[in-house]
């Protein structure tokens, strides 16, 4: 693969990524609990993905740093209430996310 596609694809992927896990789980939260002001406070946590995902679209090291912190954050609030299925969905997506935001400032 070319530099220039590899290096194209390392900025969009952590970028989408951060944008669809936020729209997908917001999306979701109104679908399941019906559009309300306790939907809109469920929210709330994906709306600070959103909010996270357009720090790291303009600081790549930060941002990626605190993807990671809050898919652990995750973990260490959920430590044997959750699923494996519920950490796969949740918390190793925001990490990846956040491993991918780290490599595409180190590929610059």
């Amino acid at each position: 693969m070319e530099e220039s596609t590899l290096s194209k694809i390392l900025y969009w992927l952590p970028r989408i990524c951060g944008i669809a896990l936020a729209a997908f789980f917001i999306v979701f939260t109104f679908l399941s609990h019906g559009i309300s002001i306790d939907s809109l406070i469920e929210s709330s946590v994906w709306l600070a993905l959103l909010v996270m995902t357009i720090i790291a679209w303009k600081w790549e090291g930060v941002g990626g740093l605190i993807f990671i912190t809050a898919g652990l954050i995750f973990i260490a609030l959920t430590y044997n209430r959750a699923t494996a299925a519920g950490y796969l969905a949740v918390a190793i997506p925001v990490i990846v996310t956040g491993i991918l935001f780290i490599i595409s400032k180190y590929r610059k």
